[in-house]
């Protein structure tokens, strides 16, 4: 995460990458999109040194578990030769200034994410600032009734527009500066890096990290923590509906749980109900290409939801639905 703010911030691309990709594809996306600084963990520098001979790297940022929450033991990167680096030593050896990097918000890349999409190898697509301010704030309004605003300081916020607490509590789950979310998606995928490192920033969650999903330790941090938001897919949730101990843990402070990848059938939303039975249930369908969220459940109570269905495109969204086979004469 403070790599991911470090790479924004100074204007230059995020394209996160599966560390559990093989070589050839790690290879392929590192060349395909001209890497030229790659922050990795320690783990990985054998496979980077392999592959460094064909790429147009200029640094390599390493990281490991000693530096997670202290600085004071730096990974020791030199004998790993001249360009490589230690995140922790760069990030203590820094100093406090301004830094204006003059992005252009509708023309600079703030993304390049890859995706599979159906054949081939996958293809990177690429966010502009732009695309990713656009959809949270969509996803503010349509999920949280939160509407953009300007700061004294031109920086940007977004507000309630229900200015009373107790109503904005009638009509929606929860205060995002209350909640607690937890989420499966890895950070190297685009959902990951949505739902949980820049959204959450902009609308004041709290997150709840976890480092592969695990149903124990998914149903035990729910708890633990007292998450308030919860998303994952169907596959997901059928695998924890099948815990022998699902009944055993505290899901109450459970107010919003989220599900995307695959249609939910009325047996799992009957499931889900059952297992959260203070959260509104949402489904969503969304695309890389789209940069995130294209359509969502209304998810204030009183809010229309028919089962089996993705919910009403987000504001500004055009849907456009053709047959299966492509054709389409209507614009």
């Amino acid at each position: 995460i403070v790599a991911y703010y470090g790479i924004v911030l100074s204007g230059a691309i995020y394209s996160p990458i599966n560390p559990y990709f093989p070589k050839d594809d790690v290879c392929f996306q590192l060349q395909d999109s001209d890497t030229e600084i790659i922050i990795t963990h320690e783990s990985t520098v054998n496979d980077i040194q392999s592959l460094q001979a064909n790429l147009n790297l200029k640094k390599v940022i390493v990281t490991g578990d000693q530096e997670m929450f202290s600085y004071d033991n730096p990974v020791y990167v030199k004998g790993y030769g001249e360009g490589w680096y230690s995140l922790a030593d760069l990030i203590t050896s820094g100093i406090e200034e301004e830094f204006d990097p003059g992005i252009d918000p509708k023309n600079d890349l703030v993304h390049i994410a890859y995706t599979g999409g159906t054949t081939g190898r996958p293809k990177g697509v690429e966010i502009t600032h732009s695309n990713l301010i656009s959809s949270f704030l969509q996803t503010a309004a349509w999920t949280a009734g939160l509407l953009p605003r300007i700061t004294d300081k031109g920086g940007l916020e977004v507000v309630r527009v229900e200015k009373d607490i107790d109503k904005y509590l009638s009509k929606y789950p929860c205060l995002t500066e209350e909640a607690i979310s937890l989420s499966p998606s890895p950070l190297f995928h685009i959902s990951g890096v949505y739902s949980c490192m820049a959204y959450p920033m902009l609308v004041g969650y709290t997150v709840v990290l976890i480092d592969r999903f695990k149903p124990t330790t998914f149903l035990e941090y729910i708890e633990k923590y007292q998450v308030t938001h919860v998303s994952g897919s169907p596959a997901m949730w059928n695998g924890l509906f099948g815990h022998p101990d699902i009944h055993n843990y505290d899901f109450s402070s459970v107010k919003n749980a989220g599900s995307g990848s695959a249609p939910l059938v009325q047996e799992e939303m009957k499931l889900l109900t059952k297992t959260f039975p203070n959260a509104k249930i949402g489904e969503g369908y969304g695309q890389t290409e789209a940069t995130a969220t294209i359509t969502n459940t209304v998810m204030f109570w009183s809010g229309l939801q028919k089962i089996g269905t993705v919910g009403h495109p987000l504001f500004d969204t055009e849907v456009k639905i053709i047959p299966a086979d492509g054709s389409s004469e209507d614009p």
